[in-house]
């Protein structure tokens, strides 16, 4: 877990400081382990050291802004945009935590990192892949860019769940 949390890390700091010239904005969506789960402070987290990363330029005043909102146990569903109605027996949209909400800071970049949770609470492979589809749509639609995190290994799921996460990685 800590090997694909790194390299997951790596990925995102490389695709990021690409195309980083000038201050940007960048909003981390996603549940726990963009919020931070496990780690002995948030300064260890993925997020949290990309923060640090991005403030080692404070000579010049100008600096990337990281704002997390991820939220622990959250599903796709929980971070569609807020006009998003959900079938039965799914959660609503979060405005406290959602697309929307991301969108408010008016970002260069938001990375969504949602990457086992659906699969866990018994939903759908093309239930997942559209929702994120229209998250990214909605993102990319207002000129941000929109990186999605790959699933992760969990040890709390069946074997067929696991499976499903894996048949997702390349999705």
């Amino acid at each position: 877990m800590k090997l694909k949390t790194l390299s997951i890390f790596t990925l995102v700091i490389l695709s990021v400081t690409s195309i980083t010239v000038a201050q940007k904005k960048i909003v981390v969506m996603g549940s726990s382990t963009a919020a931070g789960s496990n780690a002995s402070s948030y300064a260890n987290t993925w997020v949290g050291k990309m923060t640090a990363l991005f403030q080692q330029n404070m000579v010049d005043g100008v600096d990337t802004v990281v704002y997390n909102i991820a939220e622990y146990g959250y599903s796709t569903y929980h971070e569609m945009p807020s006009s998003f109605v959900p079938p039965p027996a799914r959660p609503a949209p979060d405005p406290l935590h959602n697309v929307t909400l991301a969108l408010t800071y008016t970002p260069d970049i938001v990375l969504i990192n949602l990457p086992s949770n659906d699969i866990a609470f018994g939903y759908t492979k093309k239930e997942m892949m559209d929702n994120l589809r229209l998250m990214y749509l909605t993102i990319t639609a207002t000129g941000a860019k929109c990186f999605i995190g790959t699933t992760a290994p969990r040890n709390d799921i069946t074997a067929a769940q696991c499976l499903l996460q894996r048949e997702l990685v390349d999705s």
